[in-house]
């Protein structure tokens, strides 16, 4: 089993690997079923993700991925009973608290 520990060379082959498949793959979606309590805690770690300094450095597409999650998230709120306004005050949360 390959770990961090492996040569840099190693480490390598298997991110040029990753890109590979990343690329072959690229338009390819998952389905994950996830409960309410899950989508609180992910959206609450997407949130402290968001505001590191290493991740604001990232590609517009890791910026695009965590939109569309939040906006996921909302949704999943609406769904359980809180109107839109509410939904998008819970998503905002993080920067009051």
């Amino acid at each position: 089993m390959m770990t961090i520990e492996d040569s840099p060379q190693e480490i390598k082959g298997l991110m040029t690997k990753f890109k590979k498949a990343l690329e072959a793959n690229r338009e390819k979606t998952y389905a994950y079923q996830i409960s309410a309590a899950e989508v609180s805690v992910l959206h609450g770690l997407i949130r402290l993700a968001e505001i590191h300094p290493e991740v604001l450095k990232l590609s517009q597409h890791t910026q695009d991925a965590i939109f569309c999650f939040r906006a996921f998230c909302k949704e999943v709120w609406q769904d359980m009973g809180l109107t839109e306004e509410e939904a998008a005050a819970m998503d905002e949360l993080r920067e009051k608290w």
